[in-house]
């Protein structure tokens, strides 16, 4: 009785363990967030917050979380290159580096997450005039390495409200102007 139970308890063990190794095959290897908003400014009022990090410290969602976090920003505004910094003990470690920008249409940066197992993705403001206003759309895509596969579809859930939060900051930022 006690070796059937064992065999059957050690099947199931086997199966479980071969599930969480294999099933990461059929889930996405890239993410997307991205969230939109109408501002009513013209596209250079708001680009001028885009490429320029002192700017963006002023809208941008995560500071609240740890204002007291170190920031370091490198590099001229609105170049290629550009770098802000960050490090603290709630936001850990990280960068944006501006990687390409196209003046009143969008700005493109290297965001990277974490210290030598850091994580990069492409974040990516765009700018399309409207009749009385400007449609701003935040997008970050990333790629995914095998295990954290598992975190994919929950990346739009866990980081579309700082999304959105963030472009409201930005649109209150821009308005009151």
């Amino acid at each position: 009785m006690i070796k059937k139970v064992l065999i059957i308890l050690g099947i199931i063990i086997v199966v479980a363990a071969a599930v969480v190794v294999t099933a990461p095959v059929f889930l996405p290897k890239t993410y997307t967030v991205s969230r939109t908003i109408e501002i009513h400014a013209a596209p250079s009022a708001i680009y001028r917050t885009l490429g320029d990090f002192d700017e963006f410290m002023k809208w941008q969602p995560w500071i609240r979380y740890e204002p007291e976090a170190k920031k370091v920003i490198t590099g001229k505004p609105f170049t290629i290159g550009a770098r802000y910094e960050w490090e603290g003990k709630r936001l850990g470690k990280g960068s944006m580096m501006i990687t390409s920008l196209a003046q009143n249409e969008y700005v493109e940066t290297e965001l990277i997450f974490g210290g030598a197992d850091a994580s990069k993705s492409v974040n990516r403001v765009s700018l399309a005039p409207m009749e009385k206003a400007t449609k701003v759309t935040w997008t970050l895509r990333g790629g995914m390495s095998y295990f954290e596969r598992y975190f994919a579809p929950m990346m739009d859930s866990m980081l579309g409200k700082d999304f959105e939060g963030g472009l409201k900051n930005l649109k209150e930022y821009i308005e009151r102007k």
